[in-house]
């Protein structure tokens, strides 16, 4: 079986991270259901992209996790 990365936001306003259901469009699903699922073999890619955001994140103090379902971060930026 193998694992699968999702990806969580947390801005300023957010009292908790949010899971993403488009990485695209930034936006939050509205349950674990619906939250985009990344391959673990992707981990590499999924962290170059989290990282292209490093300088506005901290501008805008959002904060980027990827990590396993119900699992401590793997990655984090912002």
């Amino acid at each position: 079986m193998s694992k699968n990365i999702l990806v969580y936001v947390k801005t300023k306003g957010d009292k908790k991270f949010n899971a993403l259901s488009s990485l695209k469009n930034f936006t939050y699903a509205p349950n674990l259901m619906c939250a985009v699922l990344i391959p673990y073999e992707k981990l590499e890619r999924l962290k170059e992209w989290a990282n292209s955001f490093t300088d506005l994140c901290e501008k805008n103090e959002v904060r980027i996790e990827l990590r396993h379902y119900k699992g401590k971060s793997i990655h984090s930026v912002g």
